[in-house]
C-alpha cells in the first residue's frame, strides 16, 4: 500500500507517507484505518504522491471525510504537499479544512512537525 502510517499513542500523533499513485481504494481504505484516531494530531506527507483519481472520487472521499467531523473532535492536521497538490485537491482540501481543527500546508517536514507538536490532541 502506497500509503504508510505510524500511530504514537503517548504523543497522541499519527504520521503518514504517500508514495506512488494513489488508488481511490488505497485513500478510502486509509480513511477508514485511521478513523480511530481522529484526535490525534496528524502529519500527512504526500509530496512523493500522485493520483489519476476522477474528480467524482475525489467528491466521494470529501463525503468520507465530512462523515468524520460528527464523530466528535477532530485533531490538527499539517500537510505536506506540493504546489501542483495544493491546486488539484481543492476539493479534498477544503473538506479536511472544514473541521473545527487546526489545519496548515507545509513544505518542511520539520517546520510541520514542530507546529504540529504545539497544537492540543484530544
Amino acid at each position: 500500500m502506497p500509503i504508510r502510517y505510524v500511530v504514537d499513542l503517548e504523543s497522541r500523533m499519527l504520521s503518514a507517507d504517500a508514495e506512488g499513485d494513489i488508488s481511490f481504494r488505497e485513500a478510502a481504505d486509509f480513511l477508514d484505518a485511521i478513523s480511530a484516531q481522529l484526535g490525534f494530531r496528524k502529519l500527512f506527507d504526500s509530496r512523493e504522491a500522485t493520483s489519476s483519481m476522477a474528480p467524482d472520487e475525489v467528491l466521494e472521499l470529501v463525503w468520507q471525510i465530512r462523515s468524520f467531523h460528527d464523530k466528535g473532535p477532530i485533531g490538527p492536521l499539517a500537510m505536506l504537499v506540493t504546489q501542483d497538490q495544493a491546486n488539484r485537491f481543492t476539493p479534498l482540501l477544503g473538506a479536511l479544512a472544514a473541521a473545527e481543527r487546526r489545519m496548515k500546508l507545509f513544505r518542511s517536514r520539520q517546520k510541520a512537525k514542530d507546529w504540529l507538536m504545539l497544537q492540543q490532541a484530544y
